[in-house]
């Protein structure tokens, strides 16, 4: 059986590591093109893994109105170049990797072919009749559609097709020993997110000055890892975030680097890691956290809390709510006990729940359900 996967993404991204976690060693009976956009860079890292991939001229709806004139007609060239694509290599299913991307919808006017659509973002990343749109036309002309979380899932109601599709926790192992940090070590407080608005970033320096401006006295360091995907308005988002630092008086208490190729080591490091995204399915950060069993603070927005009790193995706060996330973060820095009931909570959680090998044959089943 072959399958076409078709992804969006110009850069690294949770949602593409999670395909390729999930398809990797699933067996000689599936074989995998991908297809993405030209001028990424993902291509090398797809190719490394021994998948083929066609870079295509993706364009995404903009927001401003006269950028979005030449949309239907790219949107149709590629559809036109899939559906050429499907009757050559013999493609039996397309998997699209989020909902805002229609190619493979249209590609059906030209090819009979199934399309297999993931639910990623939330409606709150896009203008809701948008977003609506979208919802209908997928739930009209999808062959199945994975929601990633039980949040996404809500928003198609009771359509048939729908069917909860967790991505997978990660394949590397996690270390078993506990960092008792003595009071003299900088704490290690982790941000791993692209510079992209909406990350939430500035919440993170928001709390910092509120703890400082408290008095707080214990040694640390936070350290915000990630890229910007080559866009300006990322780059200059970074800029805004360090311009916010320097006003504050944080620049000696804040690092800005850029992305890792190491996460894992990274992740691994940290005494803390913080996520206060404004919109979240189903987080590859959060995931990554808990299952490498980092004690972790993180917005309670989209399928967060199908990941976090609140308190038991992590702390869930208001979205922008500053002053909560102060408070969460200075509980976890004074409370070594606290950080120790976290970790220990988190054993076993995520490498269960989300295992590769459960979501892997969960895949098997969709696929031979529609081809």
């Amino acid at each position: 059986m072959k399958i076409l996967i078709i992804d969006n993404s110009i850069g690294v991204t949770g949602a593409i590591k999670a395909v390729l976690d999930t398809i990797e060693g699933l067996g000689p009976e599936f074989s995998f093109v991908f297809a993405i956009p030209k001028g990424g860079s993902l291509k090398a890292m797809i190719e490394e893994k021994g998948y083929s991939c066609i870079e295509m001229n993706f364009v995404e709806i903009s927001r401003r109105p006269l950028g979005n004139l030449a949309y239907p007609f790219v949107l149709l060239a590629n559809a036109f170049r899939i559906s050429r694509l499907v009757r050559r290599e013999k493609i039996n299913i397309i998997q699209v990797n989020d909902i805002y991307n229609l190619s493979a919808l249209v590609a059906r006017l030209f090819v009979k072919v199934k399309v297999l659509t993931h639910i990623r973002r939330m409606p709150e990343s896009f203008p809701l009749k948008l977003y609506s749109l979208w919802v209908k036309l997928h739930s009209r002309f999808s062959t199945k559609i994975l929601p990633v979380s039980k949040a996404n899932a809500r928003i198609f109601g009771k359509l048939e097709k729908i069917e909860v599709f967790y991505d997978p926790a990660m394949s590397d192992r996690r270390e078993a020993a506990f960092k008792h940090k003595q009071s003299v070590e900088p704490l290690e407080i982790l941000y791993l997110a692209n510079y992209t608005r909406g990350k939430g970033q500035e919440h993170a320096l928001g709390a910092l000055k509120i703890l400082l401006s408290e008095g707080l006295n214990v040694p640390f360091r936070l350290r915000f890892v990630g890229g910007d995907f080559g866009w300006q308005v990322n780059k200059d988002f970074r800029e805004e975030l360090q311009q916010i630092a320097k006003a504050d008086g944080l620049e000696q208490y804040v690092v800005f680097d850029g992305p890792s190729d190491t996460i894992f080591e990274e992740i691994k490091k940290a005494d803390i890691m913080l996520n206060f995204s404004e919109s979240e399915s189903l987080s590859r950060v959060t995931m990554e956290a808990l299952y490498y069993r980092i004690p972790l603070i993180a917005t309670d927005v989209g399928g967060t809390n199908e990941m976090i009790e609140d308190g038991f193995n992590g702390f869930l706060v208001e979205k922008g709510n500053v002053q909560q996330m102060a408070e969460k973060i200075k509980q976890l820095m004074l409370s070594p006990e606290k950080r120790f009931y976290f970790y220990r909570n988190n054993e076993n959680l995520i490498a269960s729940k989300f295992s590769q090998e459960k979501i892997r044959e969960q895949l098997k089943t969709i696929y031979k359900s529609i081809s």
